[in-house]
């Protein structure tokens, strides 16, 4: 690859995290290069190239130019994030003990160590096949016995998105033309728990190696195994199994009449509710973050022609 095209993609990798104020390092841009497989020395050494022009630095940080305030607000918001961990490990440690689940990981903003005071837990839950809508309600019952669902709740935690575990491609739900949200989503998801469900959904969803050539495998910062939550989860699937098709259908009757209700007040709906994928975004914003990734791409090109 020449060198014009690794700068482009630098580039394009740098303004897609700026959105978030999330100043990059190199081995991150290499990690993140947006379409462009490139070692770590040749990410170096066109960085250097774009200093003082597209590019700004402070110490290991790397930004568009004049954002350098951005480091600031990256360094308070892994301190913010660090305590929000705590709190995700302690309440997925209560919920893998829920019927079915397989595996549960951390996404968005927490997972790459960027939250803010007020951002919320988001969960990708994955769960067997056949028990998306059982698992789906007893996780949402020990939220809210345990008060973790509400609006305002500082850490609260939000299982916006559960597929099965035979089917965890997720590229259906991608937007037109081009879903680099996504394709960062899946690329910084946090396993806590589920070895076999965090790698199943890696080889799902390698097509993001298209996006993100570099790509590293999904981190897994597991949780201890406890043998008393894991011989209770198979004890309670047990009981349930006799049952759980009926079961099953009644709980996703009961919640597809709820998700409807919320879905007419909603600002930008994204939901999908099936029996292999639910996901739940009232107010989805690929569109506007797809917007501004571009004007900003756009500006720097302009300015540098």
């Amino acid at each position: 690859m020449n060198s014009y095209n690794i700068k482009k993609s630098i580039l394009e990798t740098i303004s897609y995290f700026d959105i978030f104020d999330y100043p990059l390092t190199t081995e991150e841009i290499t990690n993140y290069l947006w379409k462009s497989p490139a070692s770590l020395d040749s990410v170096r050494k066109n960085i250097r190239k774009m200093i003082g022009n597209e590019l700004g630095r402070k110490g290991e940080f790397y930004f568009l130019r004049n954002r350098d305030e951005i480091v600031k607000a990256r360094r308070e918001r892994q301190i913010i994030s660090a305590g929000k961990w705590k709190k995700a490990k302690r309440i997925v440690g209560i919920l893998r003990i829920i019927p079915f689940i397989r595996g549960i990981a951390v996404t968005q903003s927490l997972a790459i160590n960027n939250a803010k005071e007020d951002s919320d837990i988001d969960l990708l839950i994955i769960t067997s096949p056949k028990r998306i809508w059982i698992v789906r309600a007893f996780t949402n019952l020990l939220l809210d016995l345990f008060r973790k669902r509400r609006p305002k709740n500082k850490n609260r935690i939000c299982p916006n998105f559960l597929i099965v575990s035979n089917k965890s491609n997720i590229k259906s739900v991608s937007i037109e033309p081009q879903d680099i949200y996504l394709a960062y989503w899946i690329n910084t998801t946090s396993f806590l728990f589920g070895k076999k469900a965090a790698r199943d959904f890696i080889n799902f969803n390698s097509w993001i190696l298209e996006l993100l050539p570099n790509r590293k495998t999904n981190s897994v910062n597991g949780l201890k195994p406890n043998p008393f939550y894991k011989m209770t989860q198979k004890i309670l699937e047990f009981i349930l199994y006799p049952f759980a098709g009926k079961f099953e259908k009644f709980v996703k009757e009961k919640q597809l009449k709820i998700i409807d209700k919320n879905k007419k007040t909603a600002k930008n709906p994204s939901i999908i509710s099936s029996d292999e994928i639910i996901k739940i975004h009232y107010d989805d914003k690929r569109g506007y973050y797809l917007h501004e990734w571009e004007s900003r791409i756009e500006k720097f090109q302009s300015t540098r022609a």
